[in-house]
């Protein structure tokens, strides 16, 4: 193993071991990694914790050159540091990513200094790991409760503001169907206060959640915000973009995003700048992001220079690899600037093909939808899943641009998993793909949070127009159920009003349909990991709801409606 020592490419003095000997205890009990590098690529010096933290003996770390447990990807920016640390700069808190024994990676930050004289490296990195996956964490529970709050503007104040501005309208028709001039003037003047009104909620929903990132890209997204803070704060905000950007994935767009949005904020908040100017650009294998405006810059009276926002932003940055520069934009105002490395290769003009994630547990299914979507010259299966647990994986890890989600997943329903992937993805459209008739299952799969949903006796080109409506951002719903859902809304009835299902809750639908199935109350509890005692209870709701007597009339209204093949409502339930 090899041992510490301040030098050994001179003799030591007495005093000069004795002062190792002395420090020695620091080295071997230090808990932050430390290490010797030389100049050849090799480590020379390295204390337990290394072991401890990455599985390797120090053995196996010094015997082959440190570059080949970085990560292949931090390589060439790791490489990019030491070049640093050559020319005499000291780096601190630089990030890389280390190979772990078992084949895992751990994240290193570090701080390192290269002594000339001895020609050695000295660095001194702590395992970051799980504070970056915490950091991140908070950064997507952010975006989450922005997403929250976004919906519950848009489905409870905006929809308010437009009933009271429909309310309006007519009353200012009325006026002036009267010829009472001055009352439909000023009528007429609060409509328009509050669909101006109405604009502005809508465009404050948009910034707390960029809903439309993923179809349209980073740079619409970014001309929306600079038309935003034009026609709402007053500004003169200009976007420029080379013609040569590609798109990236969603994680980076929508973190570029969050960055120009903070960014534009902080300019107008803080440095009271009245011009902003975004522009979006290519420079050799990087991409670059840049906000400069003509504020105050970091005074006194510009607010807090090291605030929360900028550490955000700062961390939105290393999330996707790239770096964060603030600094003072000449003789005022601020430059904020973002570089990051460009992942796709797409040649200017290329259009990217658009990926599906299928969740779905009937394996013979699965390859059939992928051959279906691969076949198509604009679209490509990404990945697939079989299980919830497994679906969460697969959409971390591939970031789809669209996931078809069947209802039926072992003993775990559908709709739940609708509801946790808008909860984690919000960006991420879904399109419902099941055996079970629309009447019953579509609307509650859009109340989920689903932007579709086909039958499986639709597997033709139904299902490709479905997909590619989805993914422009529509929503889609066949023909039949948008008539059914339009006279809904227009009698302000239930889409089956003489059948009680409607008023089932998601688990008691799924209840009656397995006890249509023939499952006993042990078996249902146990494919939907329930007590008994919690099934027993559904059931008894169900009775009720029905007005159902005993477990046989259950069990025969059920069966008749499964046999129905779940459409719409067998005539046992007409009353």
């Amino acid at each position: 193993m090899a041992t510490f020592s301040i030098s050994n490419l001179k003799p030591l003095s007495i005093e000069t071991k004795q002062e190792n000997d002395n420090l020695r205890p620091f080295f071997t009990q230090s808990l932050d990694l430390l290490c010797i590098a030389g100049f050849d690529g090799y480590f020379k010096h390295l204390n337990p914790i290394w072991t401890t933290r990455l599985g390797w003996t120090v053995e196996e770390l010094v015997s082959r050159p440190f570059l080949d447990f970085v990560h292949p990807d931090d390589r060439e920016a790791t490489l990019a540091e030491i070049d640093r640390l050559i020319k005499g700069e000291k780096s601190i808190c630089f990030k890389n990513r280390y190979r772990h024994q078992n084949g895992s990676y751990c994240w290193l930050r570090w701080s390192g200094w290269f002594a000339q004289e001895s020609q050695r490296y000295y660095a001194i990195a702590q395992d970051v790991t799980r504070q970056n996956r915490l950091e991140r964490e908070i950064i997507e529970i952010a975006d989450r409760e922005k997403e929250r709050l976004s919906l519950e503007l848009h489905d409870g104040l905006c929809q308010s503001l437009a009933g009271i501005a429909a309310l309006s309208s007519t009353l200012s028709r009325q006026l002036a169907a009267h010829a009472d001039t001055t009352e439909f003037v000023a009528a007429a003047e609060i409509n328009q206060l509050l669909n101006e009104t109405i604009r502005q909620a809508r465009d404050l929903t948009h910034g707390l959640s960029p809903i439309g990132l993923n179809i349209v890209g980073l740079q619409r997204m970014l001309e929306t915000l600079s038309l935003n803070a034009q026609q709402w704060i007053n500004i003169t905000c200009t976007l420029t973009c080379d013609d040569s950007f590609p798109r990236l994935d969603h994680e980076a767009e929508g973190h570029l995003f969050r960055i120009a949005q903070e960014a534009v904020n902080n300019a107008v908040k803080h440095g009271q700048a009245d011009r902003v100017e975004i522009s979006l650009c290519v420079k050799g294998k990087e991409g670059k992001l840049s906000i400069l405006d003509n504020g105050l810059g970091m005074s006194e009276n510009s607010g807090d220079s090291n605030g929360i926002g900028l550490h955000i932003m700062s961390y939105r940055a290393r999330l996707i690899g790239g770096r964060l520069s603030v600094r003072q934009h000449r003789r005022s105002g601020m430059a904020v600037i973002c570089a990051f490395a460009l992942t796709e290769t797409l040649e200017p003009g290329d259009q990217a093909k658009r990926t599906v994630l299928i969740v779905d547990d009937h394996p013979v299914l699965r390859r059939g939808l992928t051959a279906l979507i691969d076949f198509e010259s604009d679209l490509i299966v990404c990945g697939e899943a079989a299980t919830y647990p497994a679906a969460l994986e697969a959409i971390q890890a591939h970031q789809p641009h669209l996931v078809i989600v069947d209802l039926e997943l072992g003993n775990r329903d559908g709709l739940d998993l609708v509801k946790d992937i808008k909860i984690r993805h919000p960006l991420i459209p879904l399109l419902v793909l099941t055996m079970h008739d629309e009447s019953m299952y579509a609307e509650r799969s859009l109340r989920a949070g689903a932007a579709g949903y086909v039958t499986k006796q639709q597997l033709d080109d139904t299902l490709l127009i479905a997909i590619r409506c989805v993914l422009t951002g529509k929503i889609y719903m066949s023909d039949q159920f948008q008539g059914k859902l339009a006279i809904k809304y227009l009698e302000r009835q239930n889409l089956t009003p003489n059948s009680p299902l409607v008023n089932f809750t998601n688990r008691e639908l799924q209840v009656f349909r397995l006890i249509g199935e023939g499952r006993a109350t042990r078996q249902i509890a146990e494919y939907l990991s329930l007590s008994i005692k919690t099934i027993e209870s559904h059931r008894e709701h169900i009775k009720s709801k029905l007005n159902l007597d005993s477990a046989s009339q259950l069990a025969h209204r059920a069966t008749q409606w499964v046999d129905n093949g779940g459409m719409g409502c067998p005539s046992a339930f007409l009353f």
